[in-house]
């Protein structure tokens, strides 16, 4: 599998990226802190989210696991077999400002 960063839609978010900052600084004072934080901030989210979308689950479980902040897991057996209560890691992500839907039928979040 290529690495994110060598993905044709990657460099495109980058380019997007690149005129999204070159707008801001072109914006009018009043509205280039809010209007223009807030166009930049979503081409980060968009690359971050590109990123994400190509690795693999062990990946991202082991980044978002070792976040400050993060509920500890309730089960810790090994590093393959870790379980978190659904609800902690819930509040967590809605504490940070992001919403996800927990798996159907599961009553915790797994990890890698």
């Amino acid at each position: 599998m290529a690495l994110h960063t060598e993905l044709p839609i990657y460099r495109t978010g980058v380019r997007l990226l690149d005129l999204a900052v070159k707008a801001q600084v072109q914006m009018p004072r009043t509205v280039k802190r809010v209007l223009g934080e807030k166009i930049t901030q979503h081409c980060v989210e968009m690359l971050d989210l590109m990123a994400l979308a190509n690795a693999t689950q062990r990946d991202v479980t082991g980044q978002i696991v070792k976040r400050p902040g993060f509920p500890a897991p309730s089960m810790n057996a090994s590093q393959r077999l870790r379980a978190w209560p659904t609800a902690k890691v819930l509040a967590y992500f809605q504490g940070i400002g992001r919403t996800i839907e927990p798996a159907r039928g599961n009553a915790e979040v797994t990890g890698a």
